[in-house]
């Protein structure tokens, strides 16, 4: 099944209402699943440092999310709109602080030139916070 996706239509997939935000950056930032039933496909471009991340007031139960660069380039990864596991934690820490958990994270669209180092963060963060982050695979599958 295929959809157009245009900013502001919201439409059903598998029981799920999906819905795409326009913001300025051309690649698809988060895919945000929460309940009753509904996903937010939400582009933006990434500023460092999120006090409260937009997505913040949205009850998660999954959170795809793009983790492109290694820490070491937070700056550089911030101006060209991708996240690293150290600006995800900050995100991640302030959804936490307002919602009381964790959603379920799948961390995506990792630099093949840099992925052991990127998964390695990841998997440190994982522990540091005391959750799971998942690193997606082409033909993964998520249930809620």
């Amino acid at each position: 099944m295929f959809h157009i996706i245009e900013p502001g239509n919201p439409f059903e997939v598998l029981g799920y209402r999906v819905l795409a935000l326009s913001v300025p950056h051309r690649a698809c930032r988060r895919l945000l699943c929460g309940a009753p039933r509904q996903a937010i496909v939400l582009h933006r471009r990434y500023l460092l440092h999120w006090r409260q991340p937009p997505w913040a007031n949205l009850p998660l139960d999954l959170l795809i999310v793009e983790t492109t660069m290694h820490s070491g380039d937070d700056r550089r990864a911030a101006s060209v709109g991708h996240l690293t596991p150290r600006s995800l934690q900050g995100e991640l820490q302030a959804y936490h602080a307002k919602r009381g958990y964790y959603p379920r994270v799948v961390c995506v669209h990792i630099n093949p030139g840099h992925e052991s180092r990127i998964i390695e963060e990841i998997a440190s963060l994982a522990s540091e916070l005391g959750t799971n982050l998942d690193i997606g695979y082409e033909g993964m599958l998520i249930e809620l």
